[in-house]
Formats: structure tokens, sequence, C-alpha cells
């Protein structure tokens, strides 16, 4: 299986870690499993990488299901042509905490070709309530479950 998930950097911040942490643990599942992780900048890694890392760039020609983790990597896998399945994984709800324009976050939210994904069962109800339901909850990258929801 092979798939890709964009991020914005694996400098500092829970979600590298945690990222970085489960697909390290891919191998225990005994099957070739590929999953590139796409960053828009190159930051200083806290933990080392047991899987590929490409630039953003490189995510236009990987015809493959592709997961975003942030509205801004979102907005670009949106207008990447080659991806086979679109998904956002709703790490944060940026549009509580940041100052966004209601039309950007509904254009990447409501977009028909994004599935989103919660982090948590509050989060899927929260997602369900403002924008579309949610096709799956994946609690903190866990490893195995990113594996069925990307197949």
């Amino acid at each position: 299986m092979r798939a890709g998930i964009i991020v914005d950097a694996l400098g500092v911040s829970q979600l590298a870690m945690t990222l970085i942490g489960e697909l390290n643990q891919l191998h225990k599942l005994n099957e070739p499993i590929d999953i590139v992780v796409f960053y828009h900048r190159y930051d200083k890694l806290l933990k080392s990488p047991l899987f590929a890392m490409l630039q953003e760039q490189e995510m236009w020609g990987f015809n493959v299901p592709v997961m975003a983790t942030s509205l801004a990597t979102a907005k670009r896998l949106i207008s990447s042509v080659k991806p086979t399945k679109k998904f956002f994984y709703v790490w944060d709800l940026e549009w509580t905490f940041d100052n966004h324009e209601f039309s950007n976050i509904s254009s990447i939210y409501c977009h028909p070709d994004i599935q989103l994904i919660a982090r948590s069962q509050e989060h899927f109800d929260i997602i369900s309530d403002c924008w579309q339901e949610p096709v799956a909850i994946l609690e903190d990258f866990n490893y195995e479950r990113l594996v069925d929801i990307l197949r």
C-alpha cells in the first residue's frame, strides 16, 4: 500500500512528534506499507523518521491517496491533480482560534473532493455540526487505523 501525508513542517510540534512516532511503527504490520510525508517547509527533526520525506511539490505526481493535516495543506491538496483520494485530517479546529474568512474555510471543509477525518469523537461531533460529516475518526495518527483509512 502506498499513500502520502502533507504537513507544513515536522519541527517542534505535537503533530510532528505524534506523526513520526506512529509512522515509525508501520513495520509492525508485516506488510509493505509506503507512506511518504510531504513537507511544505523543512525543519529540524526531533525524532528520526523511518519513512520517506519529500518536498510538497513532489505530491503533484503522486497518484495514491493523500492526507492533508491543516487548512493550508488541504487547500494545496485540493489543487493537486494526481492523488486518487484526498483526505483532510482535522488535527486542530483551526477556525476556532485563528481569524479565517468563512468562504475560504467553507471551500475546504465542504469541497466535494475532500473527505474529512476527525481526531476524536468530540471533534467529529463539532465538524459534523458545522461542515460535513467526517468519514472516520483517527486518534493521534494511530498507525493501524491510519492504514485502514487510507486503503
